[in-house]
C-alpha cells in the first residue's frame, strides 16, 4: 500500500534529481532516500544507547589503545620483496 503525500522541496534540488532519475522516477528514489535515512538514524540511536557499553570490561581497547597497536603493527611490516637485512632467503 502507498500512500500519495505532498513535500516542498527547493528547486535546485528537485532538478538534481530529476537529472539524476527523471520525473517518473521521483517517487522511487525518494522512497529509497527516505529509507536509507531512517536506517541511518536508528543505526545512530542503537550506536547512542550502547556508548560506553563495553569500557572497563577486560577485552576493551580505547581508540588510542587500537591506533598504537595498528601502528606498532606496521613498523613492523615491510615489503616482503626488499632484501632480507639478514640476508637470509624468505
Amino acid at each position: 500500500m502507498t500512500t500519495r503525500t505532498t513535500i516542498s522541496l527547493p528547486d535546485s534540488l528537485m532538478s538534481e534529481i530529476d537529472n539524476l532519475v527523471g520525473p517518473r522516477g521521483r517517487s522511487a528514489f525518494l522512497a529509497r532516500a527516505a529509507r536509507s535515512e531512517l536506517q541511518r538514524q536508528r543505526l545512530r540511536g542503537a550506536l547512542a544507547t550502547a556508548r560506553g557499553a563495553l569500557v572497563d570490561t577486560p577485552e576493551w581497547r580505547s581508540g588510542e589503545e587500537i591506533v598504537r597497536f595498528v601502528d606498532a603493527l606496521r613498523s613492523v611490516d615491510r615489503d616482503p620483496w626488499a632484501p632480507d637485512p639478514s640476508g637470509k632467503v624468505r
